[in-house]
């Protein structure tokens, strides 16, 4: 069933329901299995999406799909509440107020006792104040957020809010053992002493790829060679292969589509180069560069600023393809720099971003705070 804590089993659940894979899901799968590892019992419930489930199912625990709709479907609270009667102690972790709506009306139909609801806050957005919302809040017994920017963006929508909650920022798993990866210079051509510029993540527009090769377009060095990691929209991929081939990029860049786990690719670039143009909550690859030792350019549109330092990489503006062009530039030029920040930024990860420090903090929420 789970591990015990204090007196009793408890059993943790975790909910996702977004469609497509991303940061939250990367998130609730980490947790799942360091959980696992630690003993813990753990139950994922996932919406049906095929990309998501069948990657959840790797996990090797049990997996319900339901529909995760939200404050109207009560069939999946129903469903989810059958399998909260069959624990004696639950942690349910929503992952978005979507899954945090049926976990808190199928601890109601369950009668529940020792059923605690947590939700992980990863987006910075206002938190909504209507009737049903406020009835949310009172629901949960603990809201993480991400970042610092996430949390005053969520209180500054809600007015007085008074129910537990806590800032912990993400931590990075690093997966133990060696994993195969090809050596990118021998099987890409890429000269020993040229610079690997690299970028990882989903390959769509909010993450400002198309800013990047333009950047790239501007440079007078071209000295680099770009690797993106990642797969995404088939139009939007589409055209950053046209714009890279207008540009007349195409001997320079080269697309790996996507890559678990990452850090084999990770360590052999100069640079990382993350042009996001969302407002990133806690960006999970600016922290992969971090644990890389690597420094990295990126876009400061969101808590960039809480997780990069000006000693471990340079921040530009969401979207200015030329300030990006400068800040490559620099670096490129500038070998001791690069080294000087890769060895930053590990520090300061080591110090404040392991998934140990993470781990630690979420479970003393689950079962204290």
């Amino acid at each position: 069933m789970g591990v015990s804590v204090g007196s009793g089993s408890w059993r943790v659940f975790q909910l996702v329901a977004n469609p497509s894979w991303g940061g939250g899901e990367q998130y609730a799968y980490d947790l799942s299995r360091r959980l696992l590892a630690e003993g813990y019992g753990v139950t994922l419930v996932a919406a049906p999406y095929p990309a998501v489930v069948e990657r959840l199912q790797e996990l090797g625990t049990p997996v319900h799909t339901l529909g995760l709709k939200g404050l109207l479907d009560i069939r999946s609270a129903v469903a989810l509440a059958r399998l909260l009667r069959a624990e004696e102690g639950v942690i349910l972790h929503a992952h978005n107020f979507k899954t945090a709506f049926t976990a808190a009306l199928a601890r109601r139909i369950a009668g529940h006792r020792r059923c605690r609801i947590i939700l992980t806050r990863h987006l910075v957005k206002r938190g909504k104040k209507s009737p049903h919302y406020r009835w949310l809040y009172r629901q949960l017994d603990h809201i993480i957020f991400v970042s610092e920017l996430a949390q005053s963006v969520f209180l500054s929508g809600v007015g007085a809010f008074d129910g537990p909650h806590s800032v912990v920022h993400n931590g990075v798993f690093l997966p133990e053992g060696a994993f195969d990866a090809p050596e990118l210079r021998r099987e890409y051509g890429v000269p020993a002493g040229r610079p690997i510029l690299m970028s990882h993540g989903r390959l769509c527009e909010e993450k400002g790829l198309h800013v990047l090769i333009e950047a790239l377009g501007l440079l007078q060095a071209d000295d680099y060679h770009l690797f993106l990691l990642g797969s995404g929209d088939e139009g939007y991929v589409g055209g950053l292969r046209a714009e890279i081939e207008r540009q007349g990029l195409s001997g320079r860049v080269d697309f790996l589509g996507f890559q678990s786990p990452v850090f084999p690719y990770l360590a052999q670039a100069d640079i990382g180069v993350l042009p996001s143009l969302a407002r990133e909550a806690c960006p999970l690859s600016c922290m992969d560069y971090l644990a890389a030792g690597k420094p990295q350019i990126a876009s400061n549109g969101g808590a960039q600023g809480e997780i990069v330092s000006s000693e471990a990489g340079v921040l530009v503006p969401p979207g200015d393809a030329e300030a990006l062009a400068h800040a490559i530039g620099e670096l490129l030029a500038d070998a001791g720099r690069r080294e000087a920040m890769g060895r930053a930024g590990r520090v300061y990860f080591e110090g404040l971003l392991t998934y140990e420090r993470f781990f630690e903090r979420v479970v003393g929420v689950y079962f204290g705070g």
